[in-house]
């Protein structure tokens, strides 16, 4: 039983774990700024404001749990120096609370660069230069397995959250029209059990979770790393866009896999792989970006109707399963053009109402419902305004 008393003081450990509750706040973060900006440009929330929060704890978890029998099984041992350097460098990046350099790609990357310059630069009269000098190119080929492991992590997290709900933005146009688009700002949490070497124990305040390895000479210590990622949608679905760079991302961790595994028999094949790591994701988020920039803007004006930017939870829009991206064509039998049209269709029958709906795949479809007192001004649907700058629109006029 004696495993299993440790394990339930590790598990207590990690819950007082005080980077834990740094990468809380800032799930929490991301979602009061989403909240403020939504209410600044809508005059409404859309989601919750734990909305991120919710994700942050979901089945990331039993993905930190995947990762950590890969890396057990491999047997990827890390110093304690390396893991306050990580958790450093996911700080840096995580504080714009702006997920776009939260990829395990350039927080273990730039960590992985940082620790090979400083243990073997000339940094021997810096204060801190002995906390490094204990760094061996086999922990290193370690923590590269490691960010690889990770980084296709985030390409199965990417694809599991496809179908997750984003957040609508509005900004000018080149012709100074307004646009809409989808933000997808994400974090997740991933912990991950790794092995320490015994004598690294006493480097480790007495909360953090370590588990003793009997007659090993080795520990396994939890370490809550987080994953972030972010991404602008403007010329597509947000889903289909996730969807796609989710494939890019995960054989790109495949790749960065077979680079790491290189290093335990070439040592400079580490710095390599966390050089191809940097640059190659962020080629992936440029390349995403400019793509979906290229295209026609696809939450704008439109000639044969109004689409929808948004659909807010639980209102009446959501139970006729109105979705994103949808046209409306027609309300109530009258043609609409614009978001005034709609609501000035929707007098037409203040207790009912029957919308023609073009949907994604560009079949029309009709739903309707009938109206209570009240519901013609608040049916839970954001549309892009006609006016040329983003400005605070009702979720109903």
């Amino acid at each position: 039983m004696d495993w299993l008393q440790q394990l339930v003081i590790g598990i207590f450990r990690l819950v007082i774990n005080p980077f834990l509750y740094v990468w809380v706040l800032a799930a929490v973060g991301l979602g009061y700024f989403r909240v403020k900006r939504e209410r600044r440009q809508f005059g409404v929330r859309v989601q919750y404001g734990l909305t991120e929060l919710r994700y942050f704890l979901s089945t990331s978890v039993f993905m930190g749990l995947a990762v950590s029998l890969v890396a057990l099984a491999v047997g990827i041992v890390v110093t304690p120096s390396l893991i306050i350097l990580i958790l450093t460098m996911m700080l840096i990046f995580f504080a714009p609370l702006k997920m776009r350099w939260a990829s395990p790609a350039f927080t273990l990357g730039v960590a992985i660069l940082v620790a090979v310059v400083w243990a073997y630069g000339p940094f021997e009269d810096l204060p801190i230069s002995d906390w490094f000098a204990k760094v061996e190119v086999v922990n290193m080929t370690g923590v590269a397995i490691l960010l690889a492991i990770l980084v296709l992590a985030e390409g199965v997290l990417l694809f599991k959250s496809k179908q997750e709900p984003t957040s609508p933005f509005l900004f000018p146009g080149k012709r100074g029209l307004v646009i809409g688009s989808q933000l997808f700002n994400r974090l997740w949490l991933v912990p991950v059990f790794l092995l320490i070497p015994g004598e690294g124990l006493a480097s480790f305040p007495s909360w953090w979770p370590i588990f003793a390895v009997a007659d090993t000479g080795y520990s396994i210590i939890c370490v809550p790393f987080a994953i972030g990622f972010y991404q602008k949608i403007v010329g597509q679905l947000s889903g289909t866009l996730i969807k796609q760079a989710s494939y890019k991302v995960m054989i790109f961790g495949v790749a960065l896999v077979g680079l790491a595994i290189s290093g335990l028999v070439w040592p400079s094949m580490v710095i390599v792989t966390a050089v191809v790591a940097v640059l190659g994701r962020e080629a992936i988020f440029l390349y995403d970006k400019l793509t979906d920039e290229a295209k026609p803007a696809f939450f704008t004006r439109k000639n044969n109707g109004v689409v929808i930017l948004s659909v807010l939870p639980h209102s009446p829009a959501d139970k006729m399963a109105l979705q994103i991206g949808e046209v409306i064509t027609r309300v109530n039998g009258e043609e609409v053009g614009n978001e005034q049209q709609f609501y000035e269709a929707l007098q037409i029958n203040r207790a009912y109402c029957k919308i023609e709906v073009l949907n994604k795949e560009g079949e029309l479809r009709y739903v309707q419902r009938a109206l209570y007192e009240g519901q013609h001004h608040e049916l839970g649907l954001l549309f892009v305004p006609d006016s040329k700058r983003p400005q605070k629109t009702a979720i109903a006029k």
